[in-house]
């Protein structure tokens, strides 16, 4: 099953919706999206292709550790650790709240993935030679090996260990360096990432803020009804 997943806290549930809205729309391959949120229930009506999970009482990262309360919410922490969220998947498209997705994605599952944890988009400012930094706000994955090298083990222990700037971005990219596959810039076209955009896929709307609620496209899903989105499906 093709499946998408969103995480955030309450304070983002409604651009998590946006975004999920543009997913389910441009790629009608996607079967199932996954919301990780903070409560048993969304407060919304969904359709039934979209599931909840309440991870609130998650036990991998504890409050007050060193990555817990930092500039990013606490959920980012969720995906250094989608292996063992999801023991049933093998690849999963991990998306953040503030993405727009302008094209069809479902080619992302016929990425030659065997030797790879995950695919993302390079950042230049933080790269050097021979050695890429990816953006991990657009990222798939592949789920079964890294629960088979241990990665979120090895990213529980990190995170837990010290700081990092960019929470399990960085630890993801020091753990996967040489098994990620770099995919071309219009997958995650934003502020910081490589600028190759020839094929427009997912627009990032990264250090923009809350500019993205004045920008058309964004406007264009909020604003939409669900009914348009995924017309076949009932909503919950």
């Amino acid at each position: 099953m093709r499946t998408a997943v969103y995480c955030a806290t309450r304070n983002l549930y409604g651009d998590m919706e946006t975004a999920a809205k543009s997913l389910l729309k441009n790629t009608p391959s996607v079967e199932r999206v996954w919301f990780l949120i903070e409560d048993d229930e969304f407060p919304r009506p969904l359709p039934d292709c979209i599931r909840v999970k309440n991870v609130s009482g998650q036990t991998w990262f504890k409050p007050g550790g060193p990555n817990y309360s930092t500039g990013w919410t606490w959920m980012v922490l969720m995906r250094a650790v989608l292996p063992e969220i999801f023991p049933e998947l093998d690849m999963v498209l991990s998306l953040d709240c503030d993405t727009i997705v302008e094209g069809d994605v479902g080619a992302l599952w016929n990425l030659p993935m065997e030797d790879m944890y995950f695919a993302a988009v390079k950042e230049p400012m933080k790269s050097e030679p021979g050695r890429p930094y990816v953006n991990y706000g657009v990222s798939f994955h592949n789920l079964k090996k890294q629960r088979e090298d241990r990665i979120p083990k090895k990213a529980v222990r990190l995170l837990n260990g010290k700081a990092y700037e960019a929470t399990e971005q960085d630890v993801m990219n020091e753990l996967c360096r040489g098994h990620i596959l770099l995919l071309p810039g219009g997958w995650n076209i934003s502020n910081w990432t490589d600028g190759n955009f020839l094929e427009r896929k997912i627009r990032h709307y990264a250090a923009e803020g809350k500019s993205r609620y004045r920008q058309p496209l964004w406007l264009m899903y909020e604003r939409m009804p669900w009914e348009k989105v995924r017309p076949q499906v009932s909503r919950k």
